[in-house]
């Protein structure tokens, strides 16, 4: 265009500053109106997994109206946002053009101008009018996509925030070996979930003996749970330490760490797949382990009435099995993991009378070789235990034998009569 002239390439050059003005401006009104839209459209669809997760409850409940109402309240915020993102690209776009046309205008007036003065052709006017077609015709282009960047720019900033997590729990640059030969210690632990808030755990010490069957009562809120997420790591301590062997737990191998303790919990999580896939967790498939994982954990029964054995596929979070079936399956999977502590966070809560029977015959077997560590709320499953540690806000105010608790008449001896009075008035 300059090589044409130099005059004419300055005012098709001109259009230059407007369009970056134009474009800055949609750029804000626009980036700002899509990340709207993003969060709208997550909120539907979390709104839209609880609501189906939950469907029974909201069937039990006639809740249907409400549920209907909050999907409709959702899906109209998220229609404005999206609005709003039509609006600035029908905005942008015409404005875009109308720069564009208004310097073609621009150049046939200055062309028009030199025509007159004799020091232009109109050979080389209509020349340059097309070259300057050419050259604003990607200018057009460009502005249509930058709606679609628009869009990826939103949904890429979500997914870089996510991408940009750091682990919380690290490990150190050289970590070490775990050996497991004594035992575990809580030494004056403290613990808060966030950052100046209540502490859940309060200057709590305590041994875990190697082989010893330890186990936690108290009410709810006392702080029991949050024992096993300071054991396996799944936080750090604000205050204090946990030791193994006299070693704390942050200068030791996360992985391997971890892998000292198998965990059952009362809420058990179910791959869908089938049985063995949730018992071996793809780890190498053992058979001569499997069998006798079966027979430990009560097991072998449910699989022997299953048509398709192991390869049963159970559904999505483990539909198809009722809850003691879920957990000795959870006991299952544990024992293949062939750990050195079981955890165990009110792993019978939720079952009935012959499965916990099973339960119990399955920790009693496995108790006497593994250390365990044991949150109860049904006091008569913890009566053979080493010691029992009694927590309330946080801190261990008793610790002992069922004997000696119950001699000492204190909090614990008032938590058994109380439930004792339970059971025998159900």
């Amino acid at each position: 265009m300059f090589s044409k002239h130099a005059g004419l390439a300055v005012v098709a050059l001109a259009i230059m500053p407007p369009l970056l003005l134009a474009t800055e401006i949609f750029r804000r009104n626009a980036g700002e109106a899509f990340r709207e839209t993003q969060g709208r459209y997550a909120a539907i669809q979390s709104y839209l997994q609880e609501q189906l997760s939950g469907i029974s409850l909201v069937q039990m409940n006639a809740r249907e109206a409400d549920s209907n109402a909050g999907f409709k309240q959702l899906n109209r915020s998220f229609l404005d946002a999206f609005l709003r993102t039509i609006f600035a690209y029908a905005v942008f776009f015409p404005v875009v053009e109308f720069i564009t046309s208004a310097t073609l205008a621009a150049i046939i007036y200055y062309g028009g101008i030199k025509l007159e003065m004799g020091t232009l052709t109109w050979g080389l006017l209509f020349a340059f009018v097309q070259i300057s077609g050419r050259f604003f015709r990607p200018i057009r282009e460009l502005a249509e996509r930058y709606n679609v960047m628009q869009t990826a720019m939103a949904s890429s900033e979500r997914i870089f925030v996510l991408l940009d997590n750091q682990d919380e729990i690290l490990q150190v640059d050289a970590p070490l070996p775990v050996k497991f030969e004594r035992e575990i210690c809580f030494e004056n632990v403290s613990f808060a979930y966030d950052e100046g808030g209540r502490s859940v755990v309060n200057e709590l010490s305590g041994a875990i003996p190697k082989g010893r069957r330890v186990a936690v009562v108290g009410h709810t809120g006392a702080g029991k749970s949050t024992l096993i997420n300071l054991l396996m790591r799944f936080y750090d301590v604000n205050a204090g330490k946990i030791t193994v062997d006299g070693v704390d737990v942050r200068e030791l191998e996360l992985l391997g760490h971890r892998s000292l303790f198998g965990l059952v919990l009362q809420d058990v999580f179910v791959f869908s797949g089938t049985l063995e896939d949730n018992i071996v967790l793809g780890r190498p498939r053992d058979e001569q382990r499997l069998a006798s994982v079966l027979e430990q954990s009560q097991l072998k029964d449910l699989v022997g009435r299953l048509p398709m054995g192991l390869e049963t596929q159970v559904g999505e979070r483990g539909q198809k099995l009722s809850a003691g079936e879920r957990q000795l399956l959870a006991f299952a999977r544990m024992l293949y993991l062939e750990p050195e502590v079981l955890l165990l966070d009110e792993a019978t809560a939720n079952i009935d009378s012959e499965t916990e029977a099973k339960i119990q015959a399955v920790i009693e077997h496995v108790s006497h070789r593994l250390t365990t560590f044991t949150i109860a709320h049904r006091l008569s499953t913890i009566k053979e235990a080493d010691e029992i540690w009694v927590m309330d806000q946080g801190r261990i105010i008793e610790r002992g034998t069922h004997g000696g608790l119950m001699d000492l008449d204190g909090h614990y001896a008032k938590l058994v009569r109380l439930q004792f009075e339970e059971e025998e008035a159900a």
